[in-house]
């Protein structure tokens, strides 16, 4: 369902989200928990995004095909500032003006060998979501990869072929092991098949499922690194639109941050809105929750196919 999606939204972007897109400027984020394509879609049409570093980290490696293996690993993924500049990685061309941050992966992302970040060099301090959740960066042996949209569109075969897990009897038996030791525990199992994910054993998409024991591993860098930033934004952030989701318990993660963001966020004319069919509900959550922040919560409507052909709700709220 997920990958019939988003190969129609990369042929044809959904409207909704291209008037709620549409309204954005240089320098916003969009957070999504979403594991499909859809929103690639409408920022790649209106020419605010790029791969280049639209999902929160440098991938620089989708520009130039005929690079070396070695060029690749000494240079392109790790120097950087190198060839900032070089007419022929044109990196200014390709820079997103809009950030889409995907904190649970994404169905076009694969977990590979080797990190973006040179196992000699030696970190800052741990980020805020590390401190947060007791997390480490995985250094070295694992990377974000990307299946790049110009590649599902010349042959959507390829993500076809990474969408199932391969190996799945490799499953049965630690499903049958962790349901029978633990049926009340089922989110054991996620473990378990991120484990044989990590190891390369099965093959997929990285996605993380939802579960409030999401973070039970060590995560790639570029994980870490989407956190941050989603967190950095939120801090700073004038207005923040919620389209279709309702602040669940078991999102802990996300409502962590996004309370002690809101509360650090020093802007005085802060505003909420909500998008959703049960936006009262989520209002006056939302309101009993952030009763020290100051913030304006307000119910927007409660489908995307509510906005006008004039988009005069959204230039309202972005105003």
């Amino acid at each position: 369902m997920i990958y019939e999606s988003s190969i129609d939204a990369l042929n044809h972007p959904c409207i909704y989200h291209n008037k709620v897109f549409k309204e954005l400027k240089r320098g916003d984020t969009v957070i999504s928990f979403n594991y499909d394509l859809i929103a690639e879609s409408s920022l790649r049409k209106l020419c605010k995004w790029s791969e280049f570093n639209g999902y929160g980290f440098y991938c620089p490696e989708i520009l130039k095909k005929d690079y070396s293996a070695a060029e690749v690993m000494d240079n392109i993924l790790y120097n950087i500032e190198e060839y900032w500049g070089n007419d022929s990685y044109q990196f200014e061309d390709n820079l997103s003006e809009i950030i889409l941050l995907k904190p649970h992966g994404s169905i076009n992302w694969l977990l590979n060998n080797g990190s973006r970040i040179k196992e000699n060099i030696v970190l800052n301090s741990t980020t805020f979501h590390e401190d947060l959740f007791d997390l480490k960066k995985r250094r070295g042996p694992s990377r974000i990869d990307l299946i790049t949209l110009k590649n599902i569109l010349n042959d959507d075969k390829e993500i076809v072929e990474w969408l199932p897990i391969k190996n799945i009897d490799l499953l049965i038996k630690p499903m049958e092991e962790s349901y029978k030791a633990n049926p009340n525990k089922r989110w054991i199992l996620s473990g378990e098949i991120k484990s044989l994910s990590y190891r390369r054993l099965i093959f997929g998409p990285y996605i993380i499922a939802p579960s409030i024991f999401k973070f039970n591993a060590p995560q790639p860098y570029e994980l870490i690194q989407i956190w941050s930033i989603m967190k950095e934004a939120l801090s700073k952030a004038k207005r923040i639109l919620c389209i279709g989701y309702s602040f669940r318990d078991a999102d802990l993660q996300f409502n962590t941050i996004f309370n002690l963001a809101l509360k650090n966020n020093k802007n005085l004319n802060k505003k909420l809105g909500i998008i959703d069919p049960k936006k009262n509900e989520i209002v006056e959550k939302l309101r009993y929750s952030l009763n020290k922040i100051s913030i304006k919560t307000e119910p927007i409507c409660g489908y995307l196919s509510e906005v006008d052909d004039d988009d005069t709700i959204i230039k309202n709220f972005f105003k």
